[in-house]
């Protein structure tokens, strides 16, 4: 037998889904709503394309972890240890956590004790490979071991909200042209500086000045590269980095 349901019953019914169908899309609407004003309360967001086509909003103005890229050696000139201590003390100053590749030795190891022993978080990414012959950090905040070199540039990417490269060897030059290349294609808009202690870079800046002036190297990506020998300068410059893209493929 089936029961019957009063036409009033029925209004009733109709009326309580009306009602709570409404009220789930204006809580949906005052959520998106109070998500965008926390965004622009706490920094300047855009729409940045990451990998498998998803999409992230990419903080320009809020800077917690600095990824730095840096030699194995210490170089043969005591001012590179100078630089890197100098630089981890004003990262110290500003409430900034590290991330690097996890190496115990060279600058690496130089600017991990530093930020270290101010108490500071540490957070190293390196490959099993690396682990094996024994040049991982143990005394850091976070040991992230992973398969590969590509495994470990990217999440060193992911995870920094801007980007040094201090002196370094040929790996240090790959991480460098890697994030100019990640920025320039917008799977990230992050800040990228160069750390030119003791004129280190200046050779490379003026082969990336003569790339520009031959027409391949765009001169505006160029100039969103962060160049300074001064780390406050280097870390305000990265601070107030605004972004932006270049539309066009060719260099006029």
């Amino acid at each position: 037998m089936t029961a019957m349901v009063s036409p009033r019953t029925q209004g009733i019914f109709l009326k309580a889904f009306t009602f709570s169908l409404c009220f789930c899309v204006f809580v949906g609407h005052m959520n998106i709503i109070f998500l965008s004003a926390l965004r622009v309360l706490r920094g300047k967001f855009f729409f940045a394309p990451m990998r498998d086509n998803l999409y992230f909003y990419s903080k320009i103005t809020i800077m917690k972890k600095i990824t730095i890229y840096c030699g194995s050696n210490k170089g043969k000139n005591p001012i590179y240890e100078e630089g890197a201590k100098a630089l981890a003390n004003e990262m110290v100053k500003r409430n900034m956590a590290l991330v690097y590749g996890a190496g115990n030795v060279g600058l690496m190891g130089v600017i991990a004790d530093a930020m270290l022993e101010a108490g500071m978080d540490v957070y190293g990414i390196i490959p099993q490979k690396l682990v094996d012959i024994e040049v991982a950090h143990r005394g850091l905040t976070e040991l992230i071991v992973v398969e590969t070199m590509r495994d470990r540039k990217w999440l060193m990417a992911e995870k920094g909200d801007g980007f040094i490269a201090m002196p370094g060897g040929i790996g240090t030059f790959e991480e460098l042209f890697e994030i100019m290349t990640l920025n320039q294609l917008a799977y990230i808009s992050k800040p990228l500086a160069l750390y030119n202690v003791h004129g280190y870079y200046d050779g490379l800046i003026t082969f990336l000045q003569h790339s520009a002036k031959e027409g391949f190297l765009h001169q505006a990506q160029l100039d969103l590269l962060i160049i300074s020998s001064d780390p406050v300068e280097l870390l305000d410059k990265m601070t107030s980095f605004e972004p932006e893209f270049i539309e066009k493929w060719e260099v006029k």
